[in-house]
């Protein structure tokens, strides 16, 4: 993976000239921006040398981070759209479990499928339809999925101090913003 690439400043110029006319009600142009997620380049796609699944990403924090980081590089080189370009002050990292986390969290089996994203079974039918509403909310924390979520948060906290020799040559800071520490 190279950072050769134009220069972005005059790009990121306009797209803060963008967001502030916006912002003051206005607006120059429509800002044009593309809700993209590591799923965009998971399957196999340059920015996932490794070919890591959404298997191994689900359940290994630090690939997880791994395939944001390279996601996220990707995406800031290969995609002009109305955000900042090129190497960031910080890099936008969380917690995924993309679209199956809710129902993952109230006990639905989560599948893999290879080639697709993760799914998950249903639990409902004719025979249990109140199920949910017997059983009642699972806890915020420690149920199901949230317990592996926030085991995963404190694993990721951990995996920025191997990654961030890596990745920080690539920023302006070494800093994570959506990841803070939580639980170490």
């Amino acid at each position: 993976m190279t950072d050769a690439a134009p220069d972005w400043t005059q790009h990121n110029e306009e797209v803060k000239a963008v967001w502030e006319a916006y912002r003051n009600r206005k607006p120059i142009r429509v800002p044009f921006i593309l809700g993209i997620n590591p799923r965009l380049t998971m399957f196999d796609h340059p920015a996932n040398p490794k070919n890591i699944t959404f298997e191994q990403y689900t359940n290994d924090p630090a690939l997880m981070l791994e395939r944001q980081l390279e996601h996220v590089h990707w995406v800031r080189f290969h995609i002009p759209h109305d955000v900042e370009m090129g190497l960031p002050d910080k890099w936008p990292v969380y917690v995924d479990f993309q679209n199956f986390f809710e129902s993952a969290w109230f006990g639905c089996p989560v599948r893999f499928y290879d080639g697709q994203v993760p799914d998950t079974e249903p639990i409902l039918g004719e025979e249990n339809k109140r199920m949910l509403f017997d059983r009642g909310i699972p806890d915020p924390f420690t149920s199901g999925m949230q317990k592996k979520r926030s085991r995963c948060a404190r694993l990721c906290w951990k995996s920025l101090l191997a990654v961030s020799n890596t990745w920080a040559g690539r920023s302006r800071s070494a800093s994570f913003p959506g990841l803070e520490p939580m639980d170490r």
